[in-house]
């Protein structure tokens, strides 16, 4: 399988990749870090507002520093997010849109390592296509992690249900997800659909709000390397945020979260891009650094005028 990635001189990177098509490169046996990030200054990072938050697992934050996104780990250092620590994804010619189940961090100047979703993903690809928000872990110099999803929060006066946009109904969000085990970061299933080859089969973790009953619900796919699949539970939306309990196997765990993205009401918006909060992600704790999640996502499905209080999933047809 061929995979685009985002390292070094002489391989594409996702940016480029109309421009070096043909260049793609096998997928890596052993993910080897080409640059190392640089921390920067603390004067050119915009102090947290009530526009941003960030959940975690054990501290940091998704910050701003001028045009860019910016993450702050627990002990102080900030280093940027982009090309250099995101998802490694398969090239638009591949025969699927299988992606793997481990990822590269990108080593730090203190000793640490990255990852962060998402740049530079395609409408294509759902689960990775956020622009207001990233999740991602931070793996410490002495082998602590902590797992984070952070961004720019929705406006809940302008979410399904809000002062703003009275109807309700239900929106569907497709996610991925991210572990550290045993020191590496690996992420759950996920082949979306692929436009090349309409007839290759999908993989996709799925979660659907009732804003009719204020709930969340879903499955997210785990893997060999990921481990059992993440179901959520009894989980409760609050405006703008979410939080509630998942099982995974035997162990049962704390969900919180968020909704991202501004409203737009520009034209050239598909539907579901238009109501405010057209991305979501969160965490799921636990209480085992090899258990505990990070997850997100863009909305592929919205519907505001059903009155159902079900929690299945809608199909991407549905976007009123």
């Amino acid at each position: 399988m061929k995979f685009q990635t985002k390292l070094g001189a002489g391989i594409c990177l996702s940016w480029l990749l109309s421009a070096c098509s043909g260049s793609s490169i096998e997928e890596p046996k052993v993910f080897v870090s080409l640059n190392t990030a640089q921390a920067v200054s603390e004067s050119q990072v915009q102090t947290q507002d009530s526009s941003r938050a960030t959940v975690s697992t054990h501290g940091g934050e998704v910050l701003s520093a001028g045009s860019l996104m910016v993450y702050k780990t627990p002990d102080g250092k900030y280093y940027p997010l982009g090309e250099s620590n995101t998802l490694i994804r398969p090239v638009y010619s591949s025969p699927d849109k299988t992606f793997g189940t481990k990822q590269y961090m990108q080593n730090t100047d203190n000793g640490g390592k990255l990852f962060a979703c998402c740049t530079g993903a395609g409408v294509d690809v759902p689960a990775a296509h956020v622009k207001s928000s990233y999740y991602g872990a931070w793996l410490a110099k002495d082998g602590t992690s902590s797992l984070f999803s952070g961004g720019v929060l929705a406006d809940p006066a302008h979410m399904q249900g809000g002062a703003n946009n009275p109807n309700k109904g239900k929106a569907s969000y497709d996610v991925l997800a991210v572990r550290v085990k045993n020191g590496e970061l690996v992420n759950s299933s996920y082949t979306p659909k692929n436009a090349n080859h309409a007839d290759a089969p999908t993989v996709i973790s799925r979660l659907t709000v009732n804003f009719n009953t204020g709930k969340l619900g879903g499955t997210i796919l785990g893997n060999r390397d990921f481990g059992n699949d993440i179901v959520m539970k009894d989980v409760s939306v609050n405006g703008n945020t979410f939080q509630g309990s998942a099982v995974s196997g035997s162990a049962t765990g704390a969900v919180e979260g968020a909704f991202y993205g501004a409203q737009s009401t520009w034209s050239q918006y598909t539907a579901q891009d238009r109501h405010s909060g057209n991305e979501i992600g969160g965490i799921v704790k636990f209480g085992n650094a090899n258990l505990d999640a990070a997850f997100g996502g863009s909305r592929t499905a919205l519907d505001t005028t059903t009155t159902s209080t079900d929690l299945n999933p809608l199909s991407n047809g549905e976007n009123r």
